[in-house]
């Protein structure tokens, strides 16, 4: 499958890649970036949400820190790992 950039990443969660969804948001943080696509937060993204590799990119990135000295936010909650 081609690399598909930024807002046209959705498209791997229907031609059976759904994994690869997140490319665009780890290549982001890769150089620094920490604004992920909102689209990763839509329903349609719910099961690569509940993926260890999206759980490696919201602790890479510092979001797990975050939450936990701000808070969870209503549809997160805390694992007993985290």
């Amino acid at each position: 499958l081609p690399a598909w950039r930024d807002s046209l990443s959705w498209i791997y969660l229907h031609v059976g890649a759904p994994e690869r969804a997140l490319e665009s948001s780890e290549r982001r943080a890769e150089i620094g970036l920490i604004d992920f696509d909102y689209m990763v937060w839509l329903p349609e993204y719910a099961p690569l949400r509940k993926t260890e590799r999206f759980k490696a990119l919201m602790r890479k990135t510092g979001v797990v820190d975050y939450w936990r000295a701000k808070g969870w936010p209503d549809p997160c909650r805390r694992l007993r790992s985290d």
